[in-house]
């Protein structure tokens, strides 16, 4: 909720409680003006505002407060803001009778003094009068008088306000509307007092009837009645009328003659306390009976003072105890309303306000706070502490004394000096609390404690802001979440390790194996043709040929091996890099392939190559892309049975370009499928024995396909093929030229690369 001022250009402090004001205008826009003004002090000052409105729509009125950033939602909700009709209000099921609307006013006014709000405030237009009958105006007019004699004398801290359009009442009809009123607003003029009220004796001759005559001359008396604190005679003559005044307030009123030593009560007292008037009226000693033991010692002493003139007003809490013994909690307030002729007091008049309920939600809040395992602080708008419990005093090492001087800035300038950092103070003007948010945030205190904050603003008695602050020592808690962070981080480091371990151990394996099996081949094999030269057995070039191929086969695997653990060794440090140049992929795909058909074709097996574009000129790393397809070509040649197929498939798909290498081979399982691409990963196949593998050539085709930007899926099926699918991103490198690509691979270089990619394949 927001509550904000208005800047009102009607100077309505002229208008108090008391006043029954009647406002004449001319026009909408300066009534609309002048009751924005006034119902918005009303309820800033937490008065009950009640407004009978008609030519004045009530969606207007509702807007013009909106637009003045009123809270209405709020003021309607809680009871303070009443807007009704005209109808609602003057007219009953015979029409209009001034004494029922009267009666109506008070019995809804006694019911508002409940709520505890600070006076009334009416506002309400008169038009229901406007019939065209004169019994309706002589009506108003009643009203009006009588308003102000039956209701304004028993609600002092009652203010009305009649509206008359001035345009729509005659003249004659305004002018005794207004002798009905004590203060005239003519537009935005004001005129306090009534001048028709200057003079009672010339007011009295313009009405010629006695009863009419009467009303007016105690009108006039009653708007002049002074407060109890003068010290006027007057006062003391008025002092019946001002104990029924008070009585409409529900407090009890007390009246104490010093010179007699006799003290007096109103009703609502005895109501309250449930004592009869002939049990404690009279003598002051009497006060014993009702007033705590532990209490009577300090209101006599304060009483006392007051009549010695050594303080001029009283007001103490004390408690009360009733008839049936229940304990009351009273704010008793008290002023010498006379003094003689030396100056002493002989009379001293006050009331009991009844706070046992507000006491008692005290004591109960003490009994939270001392119960809460926070520590609690609640200071108010002027920075005065408000509550705070015993946990606060020990968290932040501060003694009551502090505290007792009730300034809430000594307590904070105090915190300050214990915060790690100063300007996270709870020093509420640092702080934006405008929106009404709940602020919960961590602050760290200089000896390394942890304190988690919670910051909520509230507004007293609807208007006052105030602001609560929770503090929890989360020092245990923090260091409990740091200790889980640092064991969290541990496992994870010692996973890594573990991976890494593993990782270790997998490659000196498969380095172990993959290089013992070419050189044990390629040793066994010098050793067998060292034995057959020594025997004569050599003479047949075939048989040279042979042992020859043997050697030169596992140095390719060798060779394979040494280079993948380079381009491993340069991708985890970063290195390796893309030679990128225009091409015509489509061409060096196919050609590729081609290179290796013969020797496809020698193992039985069908390779079929095709395309759905015949050139597409982009950018890529002509050796690595070759490599990568090699690669995926081996490994479609070593798991695919004699009569099998292999696919080499292009598709253009306008900004990528899908390169597809299919083959019936022997499949790959579902549970497989993940690993393929992780180093050295290797899948069991019956073919694993004669078509062994490091389980890096997979690794490397993935990440040689995601430095070009693109990507590499598998599609497999146990038992019937796999596919693998390369969707590269088409980009150009900045230059023209576009490099033909190299003719279908025959040169010694080409070959050797063949063999080098196609040697863990046997012969």
């Amino acid at each position: 909720m927001t509550i904000m001022t208005t800047k009102s250009t009607t100077k309505l402090n002229k208008l108090s409680k008391g006043d029954h004001a009647c406002f004449l205008y001319n026009d909408l826009k300066e009534y609309r003006k002048f009751s924005v003004d006034f119902i918005i002090e009303g309820l800033l000052n937490n008065e009950m505002v009640h407004c009978t409105i008609e030519e004045y729509p009530k969606e207007l009125l509702i807007q013009d407060l909106i637009d003045q950033n009123i809270d209405i939602e709020y003021f309607i909700d809680t009871g303070q803001l009443v807007i009704s009709s005209i109808k609602d209000i003057y007219y009953g099921n015979q029409g209009f009778h001034p004494d029922d609307t009267i009666k109506y006013c008070i019995n809804n006014f006694d019911k508002v003094k409940t709520k505890k709000f600070h006076g009334i405030r009416g506002l309400g237009e008169m038009l229901f009068a406007l019939d065209g009958r004169q019994e309706s105006i002589d009506k108003l007019i009643e009203y009006e008088i009588n308003y102000g004699l039956q209701v304004m004398p028993i609600y002092t801290n009652h203010q009305y306000l009649c509206i008359y359009n001035k345009n729509l009442f005659p003249s004659s009809v305004l002018k005794e509307i207004i002798k009905a009123h004590d203060v005239v607003i003519d537009g935005t003029r004001l005129t306090k007092p009534n001048p028709y009220f200057k003079d009672p004796h010339k007011h009295l001759k313009e009405y010629q009837n006695e009863k009419s005559l009467k009303k007016y001359f105690y009108l006039d008396k009653v708007n002049n009645i002074s407060p109890i604190s003068h010290e006027d005679e007057k006062a003391i003559k008025d002092f019946n009328i001002l104990k029924h005044i008070l009585s409409a307030t529900g407090d009890g009123v007390w009246e104490w003659d010093v010179l007699s030593n006799q003290i007096y009560f109103n009703q609502c007292f005895y109501d309250i306390t449930g004592y009869k008037k002939k049990e404690i009226e009279g003598d002051a000693h009497n006060i014993k009976e009702f007033i705590h033991s532990e209490d009577i010692a300090e209101f006599i002493k304060k009483v006392n003072k007051c009549k010695n003139n050594e303080i001029q007003h009283i007001e103490y809490e004390i408690r009360v105890v009733t008839k049936e013994g229940e304990i009351l909690w009273f704010i008793v307030k008290g002023t010498p309303i006379t003094k003689d002729e030396n100056g002493q007091v002989v009379k001293i008049v006050g009331i009991f306000n009844n706070i046992t309920e507000s006491k008692n939600t005290k004591i109960e809040l003490s009994t939270v706070l001392r119960a809460t395992a926070d520590a609690i602080l609640v200071i108010d708008s002027k920075e005065q502490v408000l509550h705070y419990n015993e946990k606060f005093l020990a968290m932040f090492e501060i003694s009551e004394s502090l505290l007792e001087n009730k300034e809430g800035i000594l307590v904070t300038e105090y915190i300050r000096n214990m915060f790690a950092d100063p300007t996270m103070i709870i020093d509420i003007k640092e702080k934006n609390v405008q929106n009404n948010k709940e602020i919960l945030d961590i602050i760290q205190l200089k000896d390394g404690r942890i304190i988690e904050r919670f910051y909520k603003p509230f507004y007293l008695y609807s208007r006052e802001r105030c602001h609560a602050y929770g503090f929890r020592d989360i020092s245990e808690r923090k260091r409990a979440e740091k200790l889980e962070q640092e064991i969290i981080l541990k496992q994870k480091e010692l996973k890594e390790v573990r991976k890494y371990e593993r990782l270790k151990t997998e490659i000196f394996s498969t380095i172990s194996h993959e290089l013992k099996t070419p050189l044990n081949i390629i040793l066994g094999t010098t050793q067998l043709l060292s034995y057959k030269r020594k025997q004569g057995e050599l003479n047949e070039e075939s048989q040279q040929d042979r042992y020859i191929h043997i050697m030169r086969q596992n140095c390719y695997r060798l060779l394979r091996l040494i280079n993948n653990l380079i381009d491993i060794n340069k991708l985890d440090s970063g290195f390796m890099k893309l030679e990128l140049k225009n091409y015509n992929i489509v061409s060096m795909i196919e050609n590729i392939t081609l290179s290796i058909v013969e020797y496809v074709e020698s193992k039985n097996i069908t390779l079929i190559f095709d395309t759905d574009v015949e050139e597409k000129i982009m950018a890529f790393d002509g050796d690595k892309i070759e490599r990568v397809l090699l690669n995926l070509l081996s490994n479609a040649v070593k798991f695919t049975e004699e009569k099998g197929e292999i696919f080499v498939n292009i598709y253009d798909k306008g900004e990528h370009i899908i390169i597809s290498v299919k083959d019936t081979g022997v499949g790959i399982p579902v549970e497989m499928q993940k690993k393929v691409f992780e180093r050295f990963s290797q899948v069991e196949s019956p073919f694993s024995r004669i078509a062994e593998g490091s389980g890096i050539g997979l690794s490397l085709v993935k990440s040689i396909v995601e430095l070009h930007g693109g990507n590499i899926i598998l599609k497999s099926e146990y038992g019937k093929g796999s596919e693998f699918i390369i969707n590269l991103p088409v980009t150009k490198v900045n230059n023209d030229r576009i490099v033909n690509n190299r003719d279908p691979i025959k040169g010694e270089e080409n070959i050797e690369r063949i063999h080098i990619e196609f040697s863990d394949i046997y012969s």
